[in-house]
C-alpha cells in the first residue's frame, strides 16, 4: 500500500520526467517532427511529387502560382481511379457548379468554352443581356476591363464577369479578326434546361439540355403546354 505522501512524490517525479523529455527532446529535434515508421513509408511515395514540384518552380519558362500546383495534383489523384464522374473542385469551382446546378446567378449570361488555341469562345444565352448588347456566338472573348483574359485564366475572367446586379462590364471580343468593345450590364440571369416544341403529325418534344434546380419546374410547364394543345403522342429528349 503506497502511503499518500509518496504518491504525491511519485507524481511530482513523472511531471518532473516528463518536462525533462520534452526539453530534450525539442532542444534535439528542433523543428524536426518525430513520426512512426508506418506513416513516414506512406509519406515516402509522395517523394517524386515533391522532386517534380522543385522542378517545375525553379525551371517552368514562366511563374507558378503553388497553389494552383496543388490544386492540379489534387485533380491527378482523382483521375487516377479511372473514373470520369470523380473528380476534384476547388472552392471557386464548387460555387460555380452550385451556381450552375441552381440554374440563377448575377452576370451577362453566356457560356464561355475554351478552344484549341487557348482562347475564350462565347455563346450568348436567348433574351440575355451579353446578346442583347451585342456578344454574338463565336465571339472570342480576349478582355475583360482591362485584363487580357484566355483558357489560363478563364477562372478569373468568369468572376469578373460577375458582380453585382445593375453594374456594368466592359468586354472586348475578337470578330472576324477585330476587336469591339462591349459594354454589358449585369443581371439576375435564370436559366432554363426545358424547351419544347409541337413538331410533325401533332407530336410534343420535350428536350431537356441539362438538369439542374429548375428542371423539374421548367418540365412541368412544358408538359402541360403540350397537353393544353392536344398533342397525339410525346417524345422526350
Amino acid at each position: 500500500m503506497i502511503s499518500k505522501k509518496k504518491a504525491i512524490l511519485i507524481g511530482v517525479i513523472l511531471v518532473f520526467m516528463t518536462a525533462f523529455i520534452t526539453t530534450t527532446f525539442n532542444l534535439f529535434l528542433g523543428e524536426k517532427v518525430v513520426i512512426t515508421k508506418g506513416m513516414y513509408n506512406k509519406y515516402k511515395k509522395y517523394d517524386k511529387l515533391l522532386a517534380l514540384e522543385s522542378i517545375i518552380e525553379n525551371d517552368f519558362y514562366e511563374d507558378t502560382n503553388e497553389q494552383d500546383l496543388v490544386d492540379g495534383a489534387m485533380k491527378g489523384l482523382f483521375s487516377g481511379t479511372k473514373d470520369v464522374y470523380s473528380t476534384y473542385y476547388t472552392k471557386d469551382e464548387m460555387t460555380r457548379l452550385t451556381e450552375q446546378n441552381e440554374g440563377s446567378y448575377v452576370g451577362v449570361g453566356m457560356y464561355i468554352t475554351a478552344n484549341e488555341q487557348g482562347q475564350l469562345v462565347v455563346i450568348p444565352m436567348e433574351s440575355s443581356p451579353a446578346k442583347k448588347s451585342g456578344i454574338k456566338e463565336g465571339d472570342i472573348l480576349i478582355k475583360v476591363g482591362e485584363e487580357d483574359v484566355n483558357a489560363k485564366n478563364s477562372d478569373l475572367a468568369v468572376s469578373m464577369i460577375k458582380g453585382k446586379e445593375g453594374t456594368k462590364v466592359d468586354l472586348v471580343v475578337l470578330r472576324e479578326g477585330k476587336e469591339k468593345k462591349i459594354t454589358v450590364e449585369r443581371a439576375k440571369i435564370v436559366e432554363h434546361s426545358v424547351s419544347h416544341k409541337v413538331v410533325d403529325n401533332n407530336i410534343g418534344y420535350i428536350e431537356i439540355k441539362q438538369f439542374i434546380e429548375t428542371t423539374n419546374t421548367d418540365f412541368d410547364k412544358a408538359l402541360k403546354d403540350l397537353q393544353s394543345k392536344n398533342v397525339k403522342g410525346l417524345i422526350i429528349d
